[in-house]
């Protein structure tokens, strides 16, 4: 219980500096895109995020959509998921919680991959639209 207070703290704190640096009038991939980009570089520089990401027993119970942690990144990430439904830009095959739960993820594995190879900002950018946001994008 303690440990997920953190992680919810801390998850907090990192999407506050997100909100900072979006950018408005971009297209959702973009919004997209750049927000999982300052999410992995961000969160990459908390040594807390950083602890809880390689405990492989608490990323396993987090990935659950019913976790504490999957029920605040659906608080932080539902508007930007929902408004992208209605507006047709998701493919159609997929729900917002299907969504959620991918991007919490690859969120994790975005940081444990940055936390062995370090990539530059273009090949991460890269990286993030053609694997993770690509995929949930209507055809």
């Amino acid at each position: 219980a303690i440990v997920d207070q953190i992680s919810i703290r801390e998850t907090e704190r990192v999407n506050a500096q997100i909100r900072e640096h979006r950018k408005n009038g971009a297209t959702f991939e973009e919004i997209l895109v750049e927000c999982l980009f300052l999410s992995t570089r961000i969160a990459n520089k908390n040594p807390c995020v950083r602890a809880l990401v390689q405990d492989v027993d608490f990323t396993s119970r987090t990935t659950a959509p019913s976790s504490p942690q999957q029920q605040a990144f659906m608080q932080s990430w539902g508007r930007l998921i929902q408004k992208a439904f209605e507006a047709g830009d998701v493919a159609s095959d997929l729900n917002e919680y299907s969504v959620i739960n991918w991007l919490y993820i690859s969120l994790e594995m975005l940081l444990l991959r940055e936390g062995s190879v370090y990539t530059s900002d273009e090949e991460l950018r890269y990286f993030i639209s053609r694997f993770v946001v690509r995929p949930l994008l209507k055809s």
